[in-house]
């Protein structure tokens, strides 16, 4: 197959994992895609614009875009935004840098966002409020800065999964995080993160009962390999977006400025399986109701002032 070849028949459907069609971007790619698979192509360079403004002018329904472990760097195409029914969006692990462009949140479609693993800067968009649909949000290892936003909790209310962990945020964790009722896991390690942890976190409906997936969730997962990295015992998990990604219950607050004690309500997210509180300034005592969390595989407290 060369690398000019075009397929002599409408290509809506695109699935490549593990096979090597780089280091050029395909001609035979660029045609009225649906649903796009690359994963570990040996594809580098920029994200063709032209190919985003093919798809932005002549297909309509475009739905899942999964470029994940390859070598795209440049920044990414602002057109995404033009498809009105995307719902997934992953180009984890590449080399893609700029700021995340502002126009993102525009298509209110959008269930699955993963950027993680790339050079991104800049502050979370606030555009994304407009994806309330949104339950898999992704920016760890980046470099992005700024506070962490207020609206990611009283806009995003279908969260599961919030990863914001390596980048440089700061200020303190918003209140309004502790009303994301389906959230199970929270990720904010190795920022700039100061104040300290919310009492309101006993609120986190799923890890204190524990929630069944939503519709949405399932749906959607089902031609698409999610694919989300846990940091527990000191090793990092990879989980794939079936029942097994589930039944990940995990906080990270490691590696920030937090102070204060760490609050009794904690005490109360039984299903809770890793905890890491480690790297922070915290004091005072572990809550002696810590040993309800009967769940927990993984708990650092290390390198703080508790006694």
């Amino acid at each position: 197959m060369t690398y000019a070849w075009l397929p002599p028949f409408n290509l809506r459907e695109l699935y490549i994992k593990n096979c090597r069609v780089g280091p050029g971007f395909p001609a035979w790619l660029r045609s009225q895609l649906v649903e796009v698979f690359l994963k570990n192509t040996g594809i580098s360079g920029r994200i063709p614009d032209e190919w985003f403004l093919k798809i932005s002018s002549e297909v309509k329904d475009m739905r899942i875009l999964s470029l994940r472990n390859n070598q795209f760097s440049g920044g990414f195409p602002h057109e995404w935004s033009l498809w009105s029914n995307i719902c997934v969006v992953d180009v984890s692990n590449n080399t893609l840098y700029g700021n995340i462009p502002s126009s993102m949140g525009i298509p209110s479609s959008l269930l699955i966002l993963k950027m993680d693993d790339n050079h991104f800067r800049g502050e979370v968009p606030s555009s994304l409020q407009n994806c309330s649909s949104l339950f898999d949000l992704d920016f760890s290892g980046n470099k992005l800065n700024g506070i962490l936003p207020t609206w990611i909790g009283s806009k995003l209310s279908n969260l599961q999964v919030l990863q914001l962990g390596s980048n440089f945020l700061n200020g303190n964790i918003p209140q309004e995080l502790c009303t994301l009722q389906f959230l199970h896991i929270l990720n904010l390690g190795r920022n700039n993160i100061s104040g300290t942890i919310p009492t309101c976190l006993s609120n986190l409906t799923n890890l204190v009962v524990g929630l069944s997936s939503s519709s949405f969730s399932v749906n959607h997962r089902a031609n698409y390999d999610e694919f989300t990295r846990v940091f527990m015992k000191g090793t990092e998990f990879g989980y794939t977006g079936d029942h097994t990604l589930n039944l990940v219950m995990s906080i990270d607050f490691s590696s920030n400025t937090l102070e204060g004690e760490i609050p009794e309500g904690m005490s109360s997210l039984v299903k809770l399986i890793s905890l890491n509180l480690s790297r922070n300034q915290l004091i005072g005592k572990i809550p002696w109701k810590f040993g309800n969390l009967t769940n927990l595989e993984s708990v650092d407290l290390s390198h703080n002032h508790i006694i």
